[in-house]
């Protein structure tokens, strides 16, 4: 009788967490998807020179951008946006185990957020989102990575192809007016 209830109680959660991610990916048009090492890693090394001390991770999916920044730069406060509700409580769980006093989690439309406000800006997102952003980040005075996906109608200052899996994956470096 125990185990059936048991069952029964993981299978809904397993049930709601497959929905949810389904959901939200429909709403979204992208699935939260980590960044692998290689271009993470690389992403970082861009980042090293900029010494941000306010990094915005717009679409932080499962966190690891904001992670990596949060390590990487301990001074500096990093702002995770996501609104798709696994990943949120996954990083908001991240935060509280691996103890990153530095990164605030924010289940919010990270177009709700001020630009002006962060030094540094990094995006994964798709096609639709970097068209929108390329209009929000118009007067935006700060650096910008984007993995994979350029901002159009933007040239980027520079950008760097790193090798990951069986693929070349572009990370697209804007200087906005800096």
């Amino acid at each position: 009788m125990i185990s059936n209830i048991v069952t029964l109680i993981l299978l809904a959660i397993i049930t709601f967490t497959f929905v949810s991610l389904m959901v939200r990916s429909i709403t979204n048009g992208i699935t939260p998807t980590p960044t692998q090492l290689s271009v993470k890693q690389e992403v970082v090394r861009q980042v090293k020179p900029y010494h941000p001390s306010t990094v915005a991770d717009f679409g932080a999916g499962w966190g690891t951008m904001a992670f990596a920044f949060a390590k990487e730069f301990q001074s500096a406060k990093v702002y995770a946006y996501e609104t798709s509700f696994i990943p949120f409580i996954y990083m908001k769980g991240m935060v509280r185990l691996r103890g990153f006093s530095n990164v605030v989690v924010i289940k919010e439309d990270f177009f709700t957020a001020p630009p002006d406000q962060f030094d540094l800006i990094y995006c994964y997102l798709y096609t639709k989102a970097m068209r929108e952003l390329s209009i929000t980040l118009s007067d935006y005075r700060g650096v910008v990575i984007s993995n994979t996906f350029s901002l159009p109608g933007i040239p980027p200052s520079s950008s760097v192809h790193v090798s990951s899996w069986n693929t070349t994956t572009p990370i697209y470096i804007y200087l906005k007016n800096h």
